[in-house]
């Protein structure tokens, strides 16, 4: 189920109630308990915590009581727990999770090497990138690799053989460090674009008000990025530079 689905269902006023006494709770609780914690009744709340189960918001596991064990303990009772799985809807996307794990990986591998910190995060970005740009070819998309770019939250838009990426994920980091952020976003659009194997390809800082600073020039011929007068290892290897 979609993240957007699931949180969907906590507008149910009802099932918003059921969800915050499981998830309020120190230890896991059963159907009775949450039936005893805010006087619904069996069957709604029963319904609910299925609901709230199927959609990955709570956990159902089988337990004993802690003073029940051995034979004639009877049946393990179902309780409920939150589930680790985050959910999060953002209008406009935003992807600060995909931005932290870049961050955090090459302040890291910074420390272990010496290397200044935002050279390696470039580098982290492009690698990045790159594997998730191998991904492009189960992607519906044409060019396939425009379905990676919506996947991580850029928006694109293909006119007149260019992609404009209409949506920066990272924006609100970018309007406080917009070099830096800048930087990232060319690294991992050039990783993205390398990992899909798109020929010759061609990405360049283009800053335009109201959307991600990155342009991509598509091949006329195949639709694919276009080396635009540059050769592909050039241009791919210019990201970690353009900050």
């Amino acid at each position: 189920m979609e993240s957007i689905d699931a949180i969907g269902l906590l507008a149910e006023p009802t099932r918003l109630r059921v969800y915050r006494c499981v998830t309020e709770s120190e230890d896991p609780l059963s159907r009775n308990e949450v039936v005893e914690r805010t006087g619904i009744g069996v069957g709604v709340v029963t319904f609910h915590l299925e609901k709230l189960a199927a959609a990955g918001l709570l956990v159902a596991e089988f337990h004993k009581p802690a003073d029940r064990r051995g034979p004639g303990s009877g049946r393990p009772a179902k309780r409920y727990r939150r589930s680790p799985v985050h959910q999060s809807v953002d209008v406009p996307p935003r992807q600060f999770g995909l931005l932290s794990r870049v961050l955090v990986e090459a302040i890291v591998e910074s420390s272990h090497t010496g290397e200044p910190s935002t050279t390696a995060a470039h580098r982290v970005a492009a690698e990045t990138g790159r594997r998730l740009g191998s991904r492009s070819a189960d992607s519906t998309s044409t060019p396939p690799v425009l379905g990676t770019l919506r996947s991580v939250g850029y928006e694109p838009r293909e006119a007149d053989r260019v992609v404009t990426l209409t949506n920066c994920p990272f924006h609100e980091a970018a309007e406080t460090q917009r070099d830096l952020v800048c930087g990232l976003n060319l690294a991992l659009v050039e990783g993205i674009l390398r990992g899909a194997e798109c020929t010759g390809a061609r990405a360049a800082l283009v800053p335009q008000p109201g959307r991600c600073c990155v342009s991509i020039s598509l091949d006329p011929l195949t639709g694919e990025a276009s080396p635009a007068g540059a050769a592909p290892d050039a241009a791919t290897d210019a990201a970690p530079d353009a900050a």
